[in-house]
């Protein structure tokens, strides 16, 4: 059975943004290396599988296909917004933007599920 409820699951950029407050000088430079492309995408493939492992928990109703094309989408996207923030002048702390991204992803992965 599909589940009805659909929360969202802040813990994940919790996490992150801690991981990347102990050291920002150090994931500056990592997210803008030259060898950045290999890194993003072991980087990439992780945060997929953390993805999966919280959308199967809360029993989503999506073919595998979807669900694994979904993931991408989403694990690239969050890079990419990360890679843009490092980037810029920060305007908002990492914090708001983890919140942010919370909420950009959790909400898009709705629409998904009740489109099912």
């Amino acid at each position: 059975m599909c589940g009805k409820v659909f929360r969202r699951n802040y813990p994940l950029f919790e996490e992150l943004t801690r991981i990347i407050n102990e050291d920002m000088d150090f994931y500056n430079l990592l997210i803008n290396a030259s060898v950045s492309v290999t890194i993003f995408d072991k980087v990439r493939v992780l945060l997929k599988d953390r993805l999966a492992e919280i959308f199967t928990v809360q029993n989503m109703c999506v073919d595998a296909l979807t669900l694994n094309y979904a993931l991408d989408f989403t694990s690239t996207g969050l890079l990419s917004i990360y890679k843009e923030w490092f980037n810029s002048d920060r305007k908002i702390t990492l914090e708001e933007l983890s919140n942010q991204i919370n909420l950009i992803v959790f909400a898009d992965w709705t629409l998904l599920w009740i489109s099912r």
